[in-house]
C-alpha cells in the first residue's frame, strides 16, 4: 500500500505534503510519508491510500498516528455527511481502547467515484456498483492492516455495509446506525423541498440530474440552513450541527463535488426496494441496528418490523435523530462491550 498525501480536513482548500516520490509499493505494509502533516489545530488528518498497486485511491482518516494497537472502530460516511466524527468522539474511543478509522467513500468529494458504467441503472439495480465499493474497502482493511473491525455504518452508508459485513472476514461486528433497511422512508426526510428532491433523484435519469443541481444551489446558497432544515426533527442533532458548525461548512463543500451519478447511485441503494435484504437476514451475522429516539414515530416503527423480518437487534440509543451515532459514543461503546461479553 502507498501513501501518497496527507491533508488537514480544514476548510480551505486542501492543503497536502507530498510524501517521497520514490517511495516503493510495498504490499500491503504502509510506507510513512516523509514530511509531517500540516493539521493545523485538528488531529483528523486523512491520508489516500491506495489498496493495491496501481488501484483507486481512497480517502482514510486514522486517528491518531501511532495508535495501531487500538481496536479499529471503522466509520463509512452517509451522503449528508461526508465527514468524520468530532475531536471529542474520537477522543472518548481511544480512551475507551479504541480506534476511529474513518473512510470517506469514492465519489464523495474527495476522490473520483466508482467508474461511470458501474453506475448506470442497470449495474445499480444488480447490485455491481455496490458490490465493486464494498470490494474496494475490503481491500482497503487489508491493505491497513486491521484487525476484529468494529464496522459503524451511518446513514446512507448502510447499504454498503450490509455487503461489506458479509464480504470481509476481519470484521468483528457491525453497527447499522439510523438504518433505512427496506420500508417507506420517504416521511422521515425534512424539510418537505429536500424530501421531494429525494423523491425525484430515484425516479429517472433526467430527474436525477434536475435534483442534484437543486441540492447544490442550496447547499451554496445557505449550507448552514440546509444543514439546520434537515436536522429539524431533533435537537441533539442541531446542538452537535452548532457544537462542530466547520465540519459541516466542510461537508457542503464535499457534497458539492459529488456527481450526480453518486448521488443517483447512494440514493437509489438506500431509498429503494433492496432485494440483498432476505428475509433473517442477519441471522448468523454478529450485528445490531442503532436508532436514536429523535425522529418520527412511524420511521421507528417500521425500523422495527424491518429488523424483526431481518433478525438483527436495535439498540435504542438516548437522543439524537440522523447524527445518532456521532452523538452516543457511550451507546456504542455499551454494545460492544456486551457483545464481547456475548461472545466469550
Amino acid at each position: 500500500m502507498k501513501l501518497k498525501k496527507r491533508f488537514s480536513i480544514g476548510l480551505g482548500d486542501l492543503k497536502t505534503n507530498q510524501a517521497d516520490p520514490e517511495t516503493p509499493f510495498r504490499g500491503a505494509k504502509p510506507v510513512a510519508p516523509t514530511s509531517e502533516p500540516n493539521v493545523a489545530s485538528d488531529p483528523r488528518v486523512f491520508e489516500l491510500v491506495r489498496p493495491s498497486l496501481g488501484g483507486i485511491e481512497v480517502e482514510v482518516m486514522s486517528y491518531v498516528e501511532g495508535e495501531s494497537d487500538l481496536r479499529p472502530l471503522l466509520i463509512l460516511n452517509s451522503i449528508e455527511f461526508p465527514m468524520p466524527p468530532s475531536v471529542s468522539f474520537c477522543e472518548t474511543m481511544k480512551q475507551n481502547g479504541l480506534r476511529v478509522v474513518f473512510i470517506r467513500r469514492l465519489g464523495f468529494g474527495g476522490t473520483p467515484g466508482l467508474p461511470h458504467v458501474l453506475l448506470s441503472r442497470r449495474n445499480i439495480d444488480n447490485g455491481a456498483a455496490c458490490i465493486t465499493e464494498a470490494s474496494i474497502i475490503a481491500k482497503t482493511i487489508k491493505a491497513l492492516d486491521l484487525k476484529s473491525v468494529v464496522l459503524l455504518g451511518v446513514g446512507s452508508a448502510n447499504s454498503l455495509c450490509y455487503r461489506l459485513s458479509c464480504m470481509s472476514s476481519e470484521i468483528a461486528l457491525s453497527i447499522f446506525s439510523n438504518p433505512v433497511f427496506n420500508q417507506d422512508s420517504w416521511v422521515g426526510f425534512r424539510p418537505a423541498w429536500f424530501r421531494a428532491v429525494l423523491r425525484q433523484t430515484v425516479m429517472t435519469k433526467c430527474a436525477f440530474w434536475i435534483g442534484a443541481k437543486g441540492l447544490k444551489f442550496h447547499l451554496q446558497k445557505d449550507p448552514v440552513s440546509f444543514f439546520h432544515q434537515m436536522l429539524s426533527k431533533s435537537l441533539s442533532d442541531q446542538q452537535y450541527l452548532a457544537e462542530n458548525a466547520k465540519d459541516f461548512l466542510a461537508a457542503s463543500k464535499y457534497m458539492r463535488r459529488v456527481e450526480p451519478e453518486t448521488f443517483f447511485y447512494d440514493l437509489s441503494m438506500s431509498l429503494r426496494i433492496d432485494g440483498f435484504l432476505k428475509d433473517r437476514f442477519f441471522e448468523n451475522l454478529p450485528a445490531v441496528a442503532l436508532v436514536g429516539p429523535e425522529t418520527t414515530a412511524h420511521w421507528i416503527k417500521r425500523t422495527k418490523s424491518e429488523a424483526e423480518r431481518l433478525d438483527i437487534p436495535i439498540v435504542h440509543a438516548p437522543r439524537g435523530g440522523m447524527l445518532v451515532a456521532y452523538l452516543c459514543p457511550d451507546t456504542i461503546l455499551e454494545i460492544i462491550a456486551a457483545r464481547s461479553v456475548a461472545c466469550k
